[in-house]
Formats: structure tokens, C-alpha cells, sequence
């Protein structure tokens, strides 16, 4: 493609003819992935000139493929006209002559296109500066085109892999050489013949492609060997040796005198071969290629991978390595599968079919021994007269190898087959087959028409009409033999005996059947008693006979035929016994078939007909059913029976009905003598046998009843029993007031519709409101009823707690001291009266009595509400110890302290005197005295 862009990328110093050496590789490794080309490398630039993220046609190093290391370039297209990248390698001249050399590795996804051209001047564009443009097509076709005219070349390329792209160009004879993966395509001529540059452009939109390992030469080195192919073996027999032979190619400008080749298969080092004859440059008139015999291998894997390579072109090191190896992978062939098909047996005079199915690409040759059979297909049918081994040689056309397989046929006796003389019998006599039996012989039979077999020697046989029988005889060998005989059959006279019959009691018929001319007929019976010579004589047995008649034919064939002629007792009739049945109801009439008897059925009304012996009837009225019994002989009798039909009792579950819920109901109606009844109910949970039960539902509920009368005909009818909701009563919650007379209010908000009723327990409260407010003087229950519009009503109560103050209270006693504490904790007041003159107020007091004695003291309280209560209570005050006269008391002790049943105790005076001890309990209850 030529790029129309006029932009002069720089000047380079041309150089024409003796030149110095320039190469060049880079494989993008040494680059920092996602850099710029341009900027990161001082060898390439851009088509514009420009380098960076500021130029457009500059590329950056891509990472998501390689062929080696880790980087690489990839080129695609956005638009039709290609582009924007535009990559460019200067070779630092314009060469003209000598060789050059150039390759890169590319990888082109299937369906993808490259482009790349040679520049042939040092700037560019220049009209016709196009040395050679080169197109990677979608389809796998690669095209080598020249701008300024000349030839053209087109080859193929492997899509979706890497390979290996060379050129290797004379410019002084203008021979252009190109190799894929160092396989050599051909050559073409150029036109301009002359390089400067190498410009990479993905040219359209279909561009997808990667470039690595980008190598050139200009022009080509003194010393430099390579080897471009590996000849043989091209294909191989598995576990063959064979010789293996490379092509070494002169790319250096100087004879190659001598050279060493190297070489490895699967990875293991052979000897080198150093090849001493001189092999010319591209440029002389000789073959600058050789072909080297490198040794013999044995090749025993299926596939073996040969690697080749040069080292010391003209005893020095190469000028150029990338050239220097090839590796090729190289397919094992296994050698054909030669089947000769086994062993065999044949029995003398008989074929065998020797060998297997054809292969394609295979070829076979028979021999034998003894000698004298040959063939060249891949089976055959032999028959030897003695033991023969036969031999199968089987090649591979394509690579030569071959395999051999051997069939031994061992000839065994043949077998006679004696089935015996043909034969004439009468239809329906028996006959024996075959001649005098070989007891080591197996028999197998067969007829035609078909239909016979055995295994016997001499069977017997008892054809219906001429037959063949085909004798098949097996010797111990397994060989058999082949042999027929034919029975032919006379026919016998038909059989004239007629069909049997079936008569009544009383009728006589006609057996046999009409005259055959050349026939003669004898009649005899079983009970005896009949004989007759007639064809078809007329009977009339008493009872069942059977009829044999003897028929003789003009040849001499004789047969006996019977027919027998069945006496039936006439037949008797029952339709069945006469019934009631409800309307509408089946009932079965007749009895029980009778084999072989027929039934017809009528009806009076008419309307019913049936062929069945015991029909299933259902009248709607009563009706008189008659059947006509009919046996096998045509005898009949007829019988009637009349099925009364009773009308269905009248089934009234009564009126429907709405009732409030938790009130009952009764349905039905009175009770009919001989009735029975049955309820039941939907939802289901109600069952009764009254004619007019009550019923309570919780819910609107359909009743069914069943009337069943005498007969057992029935009839059924609902009723629907509506529950109306009853309204809501809620008297309210419980209350609690500490004050008698005091007012709290009970009920809720009245509903529209409902009237309110309240009385109480104890009685004397009544109202018609919805809350009333009410004052009891003691706990009282209200109970309330609400009725709605319909007449439905509810109840509920709540009860009016009345709780008053009360004055209790404890004390605790310590000789003269007394501590009082009041048992409520949460009234306003407590006001303490002792009744010795003093008083206190508080919930705990303690107060010291002046002396011992007893003393009812009052407890005055105020509730929270202002509710107010007291209550005296008696009390035992006593002193312990000595009284204020005798005042020296000391170390009073009592212990244990508190204590239930004892305790001590023990005091000191200063003098004698008299002491007088009271015990009390807490409550000041005088339990013992002691002086």
C-alpha cells in the first residue's frame, strides 16, 4: 500500500557499493512494557517523524503476546485508510548491491491482515521509493508486490501461530529469496532493487498483528553458514534406522571451504560431521547449497524432534547465529497391520476366504507352502487339496514400510450325505427318510416348502403335499454335505362328513355332503344303530350321535370323516322374581348366564331391550319385563316379571332461619310414621336422627336431611341457618378506690344501634347507659348487657375494688421501751396516742414508759386520698431488773437472745434484795412470772 503523507523523516548519507557491514536485532526485551518505540529506542522512529504520546504513528511495546521473552510489537487499524501507527527501522543507507538479509517473527490471528514495506530511498516519501510492499491477506496469503513494475510473488502463511518471515536478497544480481520458518518459497526480481528502511503499517481495518525478534544484515558477512532444511528422513518406519541428511546454505560473501555440522535428536547430542567441500556464495555461478549426510538414527518414538545446526564456517566463528539452526519435529509411521484372518479349516474340494478389509495406501502380495498360489488383493478364496500355509505381505505405498502375517488352512475329509429314494404316499401317511445312518455323522433336515426339521438319520415324515427334503450331513471334520429327496402326495378324498349340527329334542338333518363321482361312502354311528351307503343321508337322533363315513377314491386313498350331531334339551326361562324398587332406582333381573345360551329382553310400557341374561333395570314407572332364552340350537322359551316402582318419600329440612350467635334453632318438621331420618351438616360436625332437631351453630351452616321411607327410597333437603353477629359488650377494666362513696366510672363509649342494661352484685345498681359512673360502698361486680338492632346482645362485667386505710402496726419491747411501727408504708399521717399521756407521730416511734403495766395504744392514719381510720391495740409493758430505787444493777445478761423454748438469765446486785421477773412474748403477752 502506498502511503501518500509528504513528509520528509530525515537524510541519511547514501551509500552505494563498498560499504560497511550493518546488523541489527532487537527482540523489544530491553524496553519498558507500554513505552513508546520511538522515544524508548534510538534505531527506530516514526513515518511522521514524531516520537512519544504526542505522535500518533508511534507504537507502544505490548506484553500480551510473544514469541520470545515477554515483549513484543502488536499493530491493529481504527480506520479503512490504516493506521495511525506507522513504525520505521532505517538500515542507515540506501544499498544497491551485495546481499541483504532480513527477518522478523510475526503471529497473525486467523482472519487478520498485515502490511509492511521496504523503503528503497533515505527519506521519504518519494515518488516510487517503494521497493517492495508486502500484504498479509485474511485468507492466509501473503503477496510480494513491486511499485515501479516488475514481478510479483504470492505465497501462503500459517494463521494464528507464530513463524518466521526471511528474505535473503542479492541486490547485485537482484535475486530476492523468501523462506517461512527457513522453508524457501522462491524467488522474484525487483524492480527498484535497492533498501533503505523497513515501515510497518497495519494498512486497514482488518489489520491484527505482532511482530518480534526483528533482525537484518546489509550487506552479508564474510563467514556466515545456516542450515535451511533437514532433508531426511522425511517419513520413517517406527523402530527403523534411517540416515538423516541437512541442507547447509553460504549466506557469507566468501566460499564456505569447510564447516561443522552439529545435531541432537530428542534433546541428546550425535556426533558432529565437519564438511570439507567447498559450497559457493550467493553470488557465484556453483550451488550455494550442499546436502550433508549427518549418520544413521533409530527412530523409536512416534515422534522425534531433530535439531541441526553450523558452527566454524571456514574454521571462524559465525558472522551471523540467528541463521545457523534448524529444528524439525520428524512423525514416526508405524508400519501397516498385515491380517492374514487366522488359521482356517477347509474340507476337501471346498473354498476358504483368506485375509481382511482393504486399507487405503496399502498393498498386499500373497505367496504359499507349498508353493504355486500368488495374489495381490487384500483377501482371496483358496482351495488347497493339502495342508497350506499362506503368507501376507503388507506395504505402505506412502512410506515403505511393511509387515507379514501367515494362515495355515489344514484340509479336512469330506462328508456324504445318503437322503434316501424318492418316494409316492397317500395324503396323511408317514414315511421314512434317508439311507443307512453314519453313526459319526451329525443330520440336519430341512424342507421345502419349509416347515421340517430333525436331526435324526432316518425320520419320519408326514407331508401334506409333495415335499422336498434337504439333507445336510456334518462329519467329525465339520465338514458337511449336501443331498435332497422328494415324497410326493397322493390326495385323499375330501372330507364329506358335513359340519357337525346342533338340533333340538325331536328334529332330525342332514349330514355328509354331496356326490363326488369315484367315490364310495360307508356310515356307522356311535350309539350304534345307523349304517348308510348315501353321500348325505337324513338322521333324527333321540340324543347327541356322532357319524363316521368312510371315503374311498379312485386311487385307492381312503379317508374317515365324523361329524357329530348334537341333541339340546330345549331350554327354560327365568326372568327373576318380582320387585319394589324406588323411582329411578336399578335392580337386577333374569339369573345367571348360560353358556351358549342367547336372551332378548322386552318391556310393557315398551322401551327396554337387553341381550344380556341378568340386565340391569331402572323404571321410572312399574313395568313388566319379558325374555326370550334362546340356545345354541335355536330353541327357546320366554318368562316375564313385573318391577313395582314406589314413589320417593318428601324430604323438608324446614324453613331458613337467622339467629344471633349462641342461640338455637329448630329445623325440620314432624316426624311420618316409618321414616327414617338422617342429618348431617356443612360445615360438617352436626349429625342427628330427628325429624326436627335443634341445632346451635357458631357459624352460618347449610343442614341436609335424608328421608329414607320403607322401601328404602329416599329423598333429601337443605336448610340454611344464618348466625347474626352479636355486639360487643366491654363493661371495662377493674377498678380499685380507697374511699367509700367515692365514684369511678365503668363501660366505654356507647355504639349506635346497642342498648345497655347494668345491674350489680350486691344488687340495687341499675342504668341504660353506655359508662355509667358509679360510688359503691363495698367491692362490687357490675354485670352488662348490650343488645343491638337485631336483637342480639352480649354481656361482660368488671368489678369496683374497694380497698380502705388501715391501722395496724408491731411492736418490739426492751424492758420500759417500746418501738411501734405502722404496717403501711405510703399514708400522709400517723399520729400515736399512748394513752399515758403522751403522743408521737411517724410510721416508727419509740416511746418509754414511765412504768410497767398495761396500755391500749391508738394509731390514727391519713390515707393518700385523705381516707382516714384508727384502731386501739393492748398492750404489756414490764420492767426488767431492778426498779429506780435499786438502781446498782449490773451485768444483766439473758442468752440465747431472741430464743423459743429456754434461755438464761444471770445478773449481779450490790446487795441482797428482792427480784421479781416477768417473761413476755413480743406482742407483750405475759407468759411466765418468777421471784
Amino acid at each position: 500500500m502506498r502511503k501518500t503523507l509528504l513528509l520528509v523523516l530525515f537524510s541519511m548519507l547514501s551509500i552505494s557499493y563498498a560499504i560497511a557491514q550493518r546488523t541489527y536485532f532487537d527482540n523489544f526485551d530491553s524496553y519498558k512494557a507500554g513505552s513508546y518505540l520511538g522515544t524508548s529506542s534510538s534505531k527506530w522512529t516514526t513515518w511522521s517523524g514524531n516520537t512519544g504520546s504526542s505522535a500518533a504513528d508511534d507504537t507502544k511495546i505490548d506484553t500480551t503476546d510473544a514469541y520470545s521473552g515477554k515483549n513484543s510489537l502488536y499493530f491493529t487499524s481504527t480506520t479503512s485508510s490504516g493506521g495511525p501507527q506507522d513504525i520505521v527501522l532505517p538500515f542507515r543507507g540506501s544499498y544497491a548491491d551485495g546481499m541483504f538479509i532480513y527477518s522478523m517473527k510475526m503471529k497473525i490471528p486467523s482472519g487478520k491482515s498485515a502490511y509492511f514495506n521496504f523503503q528503497g530511498y533515505t527519506s521519504w516519501p518519494t515518488t516510487g521509493g517503494w521497493t517492495t510492499e508486502v500484504n498479509f491477506t485474511t485468507s492466509g496469503s501473503l503477496t510480494f508486490g513491486n511499485v515501479k513494475g516488475g514481478g510479483s510473488f504470492t505465497t501462503s502463511y500459517s494463521q494464528g501461530s507464530w513463524f518466521t518471515l526471511k528474505i535473503i536478497a542479492n541486490l547485485t544480481l537482484n535475486k530476492w529469496q523468501v523462506y517461512i520458518d527457513n522453508v524457501y518459497k522462491g524467488t522474484f526480481a525487483n524492480a527498484l532493487n535497492q533498501v533503505s528502511a523497513v515501515d510497518i503499517f497495519p494498512s486497514n481495518t482488518d489489520a491484527s498483528f505482532w511482530v518480534d525478534d526483528v533482525f537484518y544484515s546489509i550487506p552479508a558477512l564474510a563467514n556466515d553458514a545456516g542450515i535451511v532444511s533437514i532433508d531426511s528422513p522425511s517419513v520413517y518406519c517406527l523402530g527403523a534406522q534411517r540416515n538423516v541428511i541437512a541442507k547447509v546454505r553460504n549466506y557469507g560473501f566468501k566460499v564456505l571451504n569447510n564447516v561443522v555440522v552439529n545435531w541432537s535428536v530428542n534433546g541428546v547430542t550425535q556426533t558432529a560431521v565437519k564438511y570439507s567441500s567447498a559450497i559457493d556464495t550467493m553470488n557465484g555461478s556453483k550451488p550455494n547449497t550442499a546436502s550433508i549426510k549427518l549418520g544413521k538414527h533409530t527412530f523409536s518414538s512416534t515422534a522425534d524432534t531433530i535439531r541441526v545446526w553450523t558452527t566454524l564456517p571456514n574454521g571462524v566463528a559465525d558472522s551471523i547465529n540467528m541463521n545457523d539452526t534448524f529444528t524439525s519435529i520428524k512423525k514416526a509411521v508405524s508400519p501397516p497391520t498385515a491380517a492374514g484372518g487366522g488359521n482356517k479349516d477347509v474340507c476337501l474340494g471346498s473354498k476358504v476366504k483368506i485375509g481382511t478389509t482393504a486399507v487405503t495406501g496399502n498393498k498386499y502380495s500373497w505367496t504359499s507352502k507349498p508353493a504355486g498360489f500368488t495374489a495381490t488383493s487384500f483377501n482371496a478364496d483358496v482351495s488347497p487339496t493339502v495342508n497350506t500355509t499362506y503368507y501376507l505381505t503388507v506395504t505402505n505405498t506412502a512410506s515403505g514400510c511393511s509387515s507379514v502375517d501367515s494362515v495355515k488352512v489344514t484340509v479336512l475329509p469330506a462328508a456324504k450325505a445318503d437322503p434316501g429314494k424318492d418316494q409316492a404316499i397317500c395324503e396323511g401317511d408317514s414315511v421314512m427318510l434317508g439311507g443307512v445312518p453314519e453313526s459319526t455323522y451329525a443330520y440336519s433336515w430341512t424342507s421345502t416348502p419349509t416347515g421340517f426339521t430333525s436331526t435324526k438319520p432316518n425320520p419320519y415324515v408326514k407331508p401334506t403335499a409333495t415335499t422336498t427334503y434337504n439333507l445336510k450331513v456334518t462329519n467329525p471334520s465339520f465338514c458337511t454335505d449336501d443331498s435332497t429327496v422328494t415324497i410326493k402326495v397322493n390326495n385323499k378324498p375330501s372330507l364329506l362328513g358335513g359340519f357337525d349340527k346342533t338340533v333340538c329334542k325331536g328334529e332330525s338333518t342332514q349330514i355328509g355332503r354331496p356326490f363326488v363321482n369315484g367315490n364310495s361312502y360307508s356310515w356307522r354311528s356311535i350309539p350304534t344303530g345307523f349304517t348308510s351307503t348315501s353321500p348325505d343321508p337324513v338322521v333324527k337322533p333321540t340324543d347327541t350321535t356322532r357319524y363316521f363315513v368312510m371315503v374311498t377314491n379312485a386311487s385307492g386313498c381312503t379317508i374317515e370323516d365324523e361329524v357329530v350331531v348334537n341333541v339340546v334339551p330345549l331350554p327354560v326361562a327365568d326372568a327373576g322374581t318380582g320387585k319394589d324398587i324406588c323411582a329411578s332406582k336399578q335392580v337386577q333381573i333374569g339369573t345367571t348366564n348360560q353358556p351358549g345360551y342367547s336372551y332378548s329382553w322386552s318391556s310393557r310400557p315398551a322401551g327396554f331391550t337387553s341381550y344380556v341374561s341378568d340386565p340391569l333395570v331402572s323404571p321410572t314407572v312399574t313395568t313388566t319385563y319379558k325374555v326370550i332364552i334362546r340356545n345354541s340350537a335355536g330353541c327357546t322359551d320366554e318368562d316375564s316379571v313385573t318391577i313395582n316402582v314406589v314413589p320417593p318419600p318428601t324430604a323438608n329440612a324446614g324453613t331458613a332461619q337467622s339467629i344471633c350467635l349462641g342461640d338455637s334453632a329448630q329445623i325440620g318438621t314432624a316426624a311420618t310414621n316409618g321414616f327414617t331420618y338422617s342429618w348431617s351438616s356443612t360445615p360438617a360436625g352436626f349429625t342427628s336422627a330427628a325429624a326436627n332437631p335443634y341445632v346451635k351453630p357458631t357459624e352460618t351452616t347449610t343442614y341436609k336431611v335424608v328421608v329414607t321411607n320403607e322401601t328404602g327410597c329416599f329423598a333429601e333437603n337443605n336448610v340454611t341457618v344464618t348466625i347474626k353477629p352479636n355486639p360487643v359488650a366491654d363493661a371495662g377494666t377493674t377498678k380499685t378506690i380507697t374511699c367509700a362513696g367515692k365514684s369511678a366510672q365503668i363501660g366505654t363509649t356507647a355504639v349506635s344501634g346497642y342498648s345497655y342494661s347494668w345491674t350489680s352484685v350486691p344488687a340495687g345498681f341499675t342504668s341504660q347507659l353506655s359508662n355509667p359512673e358509679v360510688s359503691p360502698q363495698s367491692t362490687t361486680t357490675y354485670k352488662l348487657r348490650v343488645t343491638d338492632a337485631g336483637g342480639c346482645s352480649a354481656t361482660s362485667e368488671v368489678t369496683v375494688n374497694i380497698v380502705l386505710p388501715t391501722a395496724d402496726f408491731k411492736v418490739a419491747r426492751s424492758g420500759l421501751k417500746a418501738t411501734f411501727r405502722a404496717n403501711n408504708t405510703n399514708y400522709k399521717l400517723y399520729n400515736w396516742n399512748f394513752r399515758d399521756g403522751n403522743s408521737d407521730t411517724g410510721r416508727v416511734v419509740t416511746h418509754t414508759f414511765k412504768q410497767a403495766g398495761t396500755y391500749k395504744v391508738n394509731l390514727y392514719v391519713i390515707a393518700g386520698d385523705s381516707c382516714t381510720t384508727n384502731k386501739d391495740s393492748t398492750i404489756e409493758i414490764s420492767s426488767v431488773g431492778i426498779d429506780a430505787s435499786t438502781q446498782e444493777v449490773a451485768d444483766i445478761q439473758l442468752y440465747p437472745n431472741p430464743f423459743t423454748s429456754s434461755t438464761t438469765l444471770s445478773y449481779t446486785l450490790p446487795q441482797k434484795a428482792k427480784v421479781y421477773v416477768v417473761l413476755m412474748d413480743v406482742t407483750g403477752k405475759k407468759l411466765a412470772a418468777r421471784s
